[in-house]
């Protein structure tokens, strides 16, 4: 499926929603890093593949999990990367509006760091903060459709509506090795 639009409308979302890198590429969703905490030192989130610069892949990640002398957490990004994720999708990919569908508010701080940034985006720039209530690829597949009805031409108000179903109807599930 070969879906990109020249629509002004762009879908940037966080790193936890698991998006591959491929499928962000070709549907132009933005993704914003989270951060890893290891200890006293602090990682980006990046794609498996990534050469996206400074950053922990997630290959590397669960490559040194088993090692890692204290267990891993996460951190939000710094309000001034969404900001200028922001300002770069006006800018440089001439959105007027930005819908950015991030990870359970329930969960992460992203969601408010996510508004906060959006003080700093261009003004003429329209930015929809979405709380997806969502986690790893319940996220990631509530962006891959926001993308793909923003490539189809939808209308903001259509893909909020999208959104907002879809967050109510995805459920994530998850099995653990151990509780430790």
């Amino acid at each position: 499926m070969g879906l990109v639009s020249d629509a002004s409308i762009r879908i940037l979302t966080d790193s936890t929603a698991d998006v591959p890198p491929d499928i962000a590429r070709r549907l132009r969703i933005t993704v914003v890093p989270a951060y890893i905490q290891i200890g006293l030192q602090s990682y980006r989130d990046v794609p498996w593949d990534s050469e996206a610069g400074p950053g922990l892949s997630r290959r590397a990640f669960y490559e040194q999990l088993p090692a890692m002398p204290v267990f891993p957490t996460t951190a939000v990004p710094p309000a001034y990367e969404f900001a200028a994720a922001y300002r770069r999708l006006a800018e440089e990919e001439h959105a007027d509006t930005v819908i950015a569908i991030v990870v359970s508010a329930l969960l992460s701080g992203m969601y408010n760091v996510a508004r906060l940034a959006v003080q700093d985006a261009p003004h003429h720039l329209r930015v929809h903060v979405v709380d997806s209530g969502q986690v790893t690829m319940g996220l990631g597949w509530i962006v891959i459709a926001a993308a793909e009805a923003a490539a189809k031409g939808k209308s903001v108000e259509e893909i909020l509506v999208l959104v907002e179903g879809m967050r109510r109807r995805v459920r994530v599930y998850a099995m653990l090795d151990t509780l430790d």
